[in-house]
């Protein structure tokens, strides 16, 4: 499922193996959040700049923070992990299925642009 949202956004998933994502977990979700919301789609990411929310130049703390009330606030995504359980080296399926759900979301804004 979630392989098949990157490979919709044309995320290079060459690599992206259930070893590496237990070894990268969570620096690989990271990864694709980060390029999910800021590398994808320039006129997203001015979007959501324009209402003010930071994703560049932060901690990834900061970084998740924000990418936390982005989905709350704008894409309706409750989460089933908090930012602390996402920054553990636990929770992979979670973090897939919420990875999966953010692409989405993603999607269906760039059709309504």
């Amino acid at each position: 499922m979630l392989i098949k949202s990157l490979n919709k956004i044309k995320y290079p998933t060459y690599n992206i193996t259930q070893e590496v994502i237990s070894k990268q977990n969570p620096v690989i979700f990271l990864q694709i959040l980060h390029y999910t919301v800021i590398d994808y789609s320039k006129e997203i990411y001015q979007m959501f700049l324009d209402k003010n929310y930071q994703l560049c130049f932060k901690s990834d703390l900061g970084f998740l923070q924000n990418i936390y009330k982005l989905m709350i606030k704008e894409m309706c995504i409750k989460p089933e992990i908090n930012v602390k359980n996402f920054l553990e080296n636990r929770f992979i399926e979670k973090k897939m299925n919420l990875c999966h759900m953010i692409i989405q979301k993603i999607i269906s804004i760039e059709e309504g642009i």
